[in-house]
């Protein structure tokens, strides 16, 4: 919600299509106000939920403290400089460094994005030849195969 009109950080194009889920999340949100109003804020639910997320993976458990709060306002601007999926290591430790951050709170930040989905067309050009055999285009179709074969195994 932007209570001052525009686009939100949400809608704005460096989340998309990356950042999804909403629905999700607006009905979780809509079902805890229902029970308990103004208590538990969006931000607490998404972080339940990448817990529970980790969770799913058989990767280690975790406690998540509750009690954040959420922003009133959501302004596009606030995404402009998000570092793109094409950045290299020393883009991203400069990015970093600029915010006054260091480099392990690059890597955890990182990590913490590191469950989910990717689209193919946002690493390639970084892992394949570009003028190799087969080209990109085959490699992402492949990739896409051979993923689903490996969760429809894991299921």
């Amino acid at each position: 919600m932007n209570p001052g009109g525009g686009q939100t950080e949400r809608d704005a194009d460096p989340n998309k299509p990356s950042l999804r889920g909403f629905e999700v999340i607006d009905a979780a949100k809509a079902a805890v106000e229902r029970s308990c109003p103004r208590t538990v804020s969006c931000a607490d639910i998404v972080a339940f939920a990448a817990r529970d997320s980790v969770g799913l993976t058989g990767s280690v458990a975790y406690q998540v403290p509750a009690g954040r709060r959420d922003g009133r306002v959501s302004n596009e601007s606030e995404t402009v400089d998000l570092p793109p999926p094409s950045s290299t290591a020393k883009e991203l430790t400069d990015l970093f460094a600029a915010k006054n951050l260091t480099l392990e709170d690059m890597v955890v930040l990182s990590g913490a994005h590191t469950v989910g989905r990717s689209f193919c067309n946002s690493f390639v050009g970084r892992v394949w030849n570009q003028t190799a055999t087969p080209p990109a285009a085959i490699v992402c179709r492949r990739l896409r195969r051979h993923s689903s074969i490996l969760l429809a195994a894991s299921s």
